[in-house]
């Protein structure tokens, strides 16, 4: 049976929309562009307070409907009100500031259709500042991303939402997007439809995304609490060192190292809010390390030099008084660098050390400030929970080898 004999099922395409003026013109255009002509168009905006919905009601197409929001609700609040108002067999999703080629549906639907498949999604490009990127990087083994989905849906997701096209009553089975999930709402969607269902996967790219740092894809804090969701919903499905390699890749990766050790223990605490105890983030990020560089020890003594040599005069405080403080002071004062003061924890033998200030943590107020641990090994990390329980944000550990 070919396509061009049967008649098209109407197709439901949903757009959540919150402040994207500058883009959201290019998502519609994208989807109203689509050979495929059978569709209607939910756009839901939650609560912009920019000028999106004016270039929303600037389109002139009968098959756009716009649903507002009477508050902020979140993406996936938005995709399930589209989804309440779908009239169409079919529901496909578009974001805001992405874009669709032009077959998109044409080519999706026909598999569906020719399949008698309950939903389909397609490798798409992720465009950011670095350039473009196919995603899945092998996008062009269909039996991995097809018979084998599950298997890798439990290591790692493939599917965006922007790339699924769905049949309406599987939500009946699957229920709606969680939203509860403030990212990897994707994700946490496709793993319960794919031990209900089976996903058909073109292998090719129809989706142009774009990673934006106005996204939510930015938010360090918003991952840790996903993740500890998909722990606590799906931790028998999913493989939990892969997942935790998502934290790791966003942190390990970030320019401030500085802060990953801070990272890690609130992280930790977000899991354990759940819960969660089986998993050791500090344990696994050092693991991960280790297997990377072959050598942990090496590796801390690479990220402490590099830190060290970052350093500049007064832009620092030196937490210590005692000998490896004062060794971690003459390699520093070799150098011309000086800290702007001793910090102790509470017993001040002395107001100046060396001619530089001494002050106790409680008397010390700046928590942006680096802080240059360099206490004895056996007190090091009560020392440094000490200062993330007070805001410090910036440490340096000095590495015991």
């Amino acid at each position: 049976m070919k396509f061009d004999d049967i008649t098209e099922p109407l197709v439901s395409v949903v757009i959540p929309v919150y402040n994207r003026e500058d883009t959201v013109g290019r998502a519609i255009n994208s989807i109203l562009n689509q050979s495929y002509k059978n569709l209607e168009l939910i756009i839901v905006d939650d609560c912009s307070n920019d000028n999106s919905l004016k270039v929303i009601r600037e389109f002139r197409d009968e098959r756009i409907r716009v649903v507002e929001l009477k508050k902020n609700s979140g993406a996936n609040a938005a995709r399930n009100k589209g989804i309440m108002a779908a009239r169409g067999q079919y529901i496909a999703f578009q974001d805001s500031d992405d874009e669709w080629d032009e077959d998109k549906l044409q080519i999706q639907m026909r598999d569906m259709l020719d399949k008698n498949l309950s939903a389909c999604y397609c490798a798409h490009r992720l465009i950011d500042n670095a350039g473009e990127t196919i995603v899945p990087e092998d996008y062009e083994n269909k039996e991995k991303y097809e018979t084998g989905l599950i298997n890798v849906l439990a290591n790692y997701n493939v599917i965006s939402t922007q790339t699924l096209i769905i049949r309406k009553n599987i939500f009946e089975v699957i229920n709606d997007f969680d939203e509860e999930m403030p990212r990897l709402q994707d994700y946490e969607f496709a793993i319960r439809l794919v031990q209900k269902k089976k996903i058909g996967y073109i292998a090719q790219p129809l989706v142009s995304v774009y990673r934006t740092k106005k996204g939510i894809s930015t938010n360090s804090e918003a991952l840790q609490e996903a993740i500890a969701l998909l722990l606590m919903k799906h931790g028998d499905f999913l493989n939990k060192e892969s997942l935790i390699s998502l934290f790791l890749y966003n942190e390990l990766s970030a320019k401030d190292v500085s802060q990953l050790y801070v990272k890690c223990v609130q992280f930790q605490s977000v899991l354990a809010k759940k819960n969660i105890y089986d998993v050791n983030i500090l344990e696994y990020v050092m693991g991960h390390i280790a297997q990377k560089y072959n050598l942990v020890n090496q590796v801390q003594e690479r990220l402490y030099e590099h830190q060290m040599d970052e350093l500049k005069s007064d832009k620092f405080v030196l937490y210590g008084a005692g000998y490896v403080a004062q060794k971690i002071y003459k390699k520093l004062k070799d150098k011309c660098i000086y800290p702007r003061c001793f910090l102790v924890t509470s017993d001040k033998k002395e107001e100046r050390i060396n001619g530089i200030p001494v002050y106790t943590v409680k008397e010390w107020t700046d928590k942006e400030i680096m802080v240059v641990v360099g206490v004895a090994a056996i007190s090091q990390n009560e020392i440094i929970d000490t200062l993330i329980s007070k805001g410090y944000k910036h440490i340096i550990c000095y590495p015991y080898l």
